[in-house]
């Protein structure tokens, strides 16, 4: 399976709803997810957001934040343990 490019070097809009590499499900108890995984997905749910208001700077923090919102919903979503980026080894 190939690897997802980064939105920018696709020329479309990135999705933070796609786990990258999901691990799969281990424990009943949910994992945090990475902080950077979190990171890099709500940067690019912020840059969406930018994207779909036509890139009209000033919104910074309100995408960020909206952003951070997405990502924790698509997150609480996943089945416990998926995207905790553990591979089980």
């Amino acid at each position: 399976m190939q690897a997802q490019k980064p939105a920018s070097a696709r020329g479309g809009k990135p999705n933070p709803k796609v786990a990258a590499n999901p691990a799969p499900a281990e424990t009943a108890t949910a994992q945090p997810m990475p902080d950077e995984q979190r990171e890099q997905a709500i940067r690019q749910a912020a840059y969406a957001l930018f994207e779909a208001r036509g890139c009209v700077y000033g919104h910074a923090l309100e995408d960020w934040l909206e952003a951070e919102a997405q990502v924790e919903r698509a997150f609480a979503a996943l089945p416990s343990g998926a995207g905790s980026g553990q591979t089980g080894h």
